[in-house]
């Protein structure tokens, strides 16, 4: 890997440890100031998942004989709104690592890193489905819009992922 890529994918590590504690933060307004524990849960599934990622990158920078850059993760502590506030910013986040994901896999390919490049297929799958699922929910909350039993029953759905 050259400087560039491993500048690239030491900044990508910060941006999912970014998201993921974005993830955590709205799991926590979910519960304590929401009482949607369903949200709550599956936001902090989301938390781990993205940690998970960071850590892809990292084993896979070792993997390479890289040293990671592990940098602190800024950690959001804030009212998020109402659930459809909090989806329409997880879709929008999904959608910013979608970005980024595809940015670094150009740069793969520019930088004839072949290697990275199938790493980042992983990545970029993964991002269909994530944006997927974020879009597929905020649709399901805008169309209980109104209705506490509709938001009620979303939540019971949440809480088995």
């Amino acid at each position: 890997m050259n400087q560039n890529l491993i500048k690239a994918v030491n900044v990508q590590i910060s941006d999912e440890f970014d998201s993921a504690f974005l993830y955590l933060s709205m799991s926590v307004c979910c519960e304590g100031q929401l009482g949607l524990p369903g949200f709550a849960h599956w936001l902090r599934n989301q938390y781990e998942e993205e940690l998970s990622h960071a850590l892809r990158f990292i084993d896979y920078m070792q993997q390479r004989m890289m040293m990671p850059s592990i940098r602190g993760a800024s950690i959001p502590n804030k009212d998020f709104g109402t659930p459809e506030h909090i989806f329409i910013a997880v879709l929008e986040n999904e959608e910013t690592v979608t970005t980024l994901i595809h940015s670094l896999y150009e740069l793969a390919v520019k930088e004839k890193d072949y290697a990275m490049q199938v790493e980042l297929q992983w990545f970029i799958t993964e991002q269909v489905e994530e944006e997927k699922s974020a879009s597929d929910i905020l649709e399901r909350i805008r169309m209980v819009s109104g209705s506490p039993d509709g938001l009620l029953r979303i939540d019971t759905e949440l809480a088995k992922r």
